[in-house]
């Protein structure tokens, strides 16, 4: 399954399982108090790290990070986020300030700034997803602390756990 196939999954035939996978996800109350707890970690554990520091931070910019970090967490877990997020937040804040351009809404993305940015932080994400599902099919989904978001949709394609996911819907 690549990450397109998760969008897919969504917004065709899907949508029905999708919004149920929403609904559990975010309204769940034992899933709200894992995420919380994961949430309060999160900002516990950078709030030290500032505290130890002793250095003066942008609070807007610190809160950005922390808020990304923490939805990231949720969308693909601890360990893909430990591993990208340093690369991938501010690609995101970088995403939504061209989103948000005149270039990016009129233009093609081939011809404008904002316009190209789009089309390679996507590819980037592309990238990046595509590898951990590929990775999550492999290893099987044992190894993660918490079911997040992408675990649940893999989950819900082609039965209840990832084993029943076929190699080859991957792309190499």
């Amino acid at each position: 399954m690549r990450f397109i196939d998760v969008i897919a999954l969504e917004i065709s035939g899907g949508y029905e399982a999708s919004h149920r996978i929403i609904r559990s996800f975010l309204w769940n109350p034992e899933t709200i108090d894992t995420w919380l707890a994961v949430a309060r970690s999160i900002v516990k554990g950078r709030l030290q790290e500032l505290s130890d520091k002793g250095e003066v931070v942008a609070l807007f910019d610190e809160m950005s990070n922390l808020v990304m970090t923490i939805i990231m967490t949720m969308f693909a877990g601890t360990d893909f986020t430990k591993k990208h997020a340093t690369e991938l937040i501010p690609m995101i804040i970088d995403y939504e300030n061209a989103l948000q351009t005149p270039q990016a809404k009129l233009l093609p993305r081939w011809i404008s700034g904002p316009g190209r940015c789009l089309t390679e932080v996507e590819g980037r994400f592309k990238v990046l997803i595509d590898e951990e599902i590929a990775f999550r099919l492999e290893k099987g989904s044992g190894h993660l602390r918490h079911r997040d978001y992408l675990q649940m949709m893999l989950e819900a394609d082609k039965g209840a756990t990832t084993e029943g996911i076929l190699p080859e819907t991957l792309h190499s």
